[in-house]
């Protein structure tokens, strides 16, 4: 058994302990992730989004599966989603404007990554 294996063990059997905890969910979402295991991250980030609605990072890793599998449209309400729920959430920011720019959309895209910028700058003061 690899160490990913182990991993994936280890946080199934955490959520077993406490299912209302998110985080073995978002983590086994990043493992799989690692193992390119596309539909149980995106099953993993759905029932983290279930189990937590208000979470804007599981909607940011579920827009990344979805970026990953060229569902575009959807990831950019994902990570409308994650800056909906927090708006301080630069990188969110900046991997919309990045999805923009793929569109074509680069007025959108320079938005997104002007405020991207705002946001990194004013948390280093």
């Amino acid at each position: 058994m690899g160490q990913l294996d182990k991993a994936l063990a280890d946080y199934e059997a955490a959520h077993r302990v406490d299912p209302k905890n998110v985080l073995p969910c978002e983590h086994r979402g990043g493992v799989y992730v690692k193992q390119s295991k596309l539909p149980e991250v995106l099953a993993k980030f759905n029932q983290v989004i279930a189990l937590r609605p208000g979470f804007a990072e599981a909607y940011h890793h579920r827009a990344a599966v979805y970026e990953r599998l060229g569902q575009l449209d959807r990831a950019i309400q994902d990570y409308s989603e994650a800056i909906r729920l927090d708006p301080k959430f630069a990188h969110a920011y900046h991997n919309r404007g990045l999805l923009y720019r793929k569109k074509g959309d680069t007025a959108q895209a320079e938005q997104d990554f002007q405020t991207a910028r705002q946001l990194q700058e004013s948390s280093r003061r």
